[in-house]
């Protein structure tokens, strides 16, 4: 997972935010 890339700051955000 990319980070850097935009498009997964909100793919991670939602991942993270599933989790939490």
């Amino acid at each position: 997972m990319n980070l850097r890339e935009p498009t997964t700051l909100p793919a991670a955000n939602k991942f993270i935010g599933g989790i939490s």
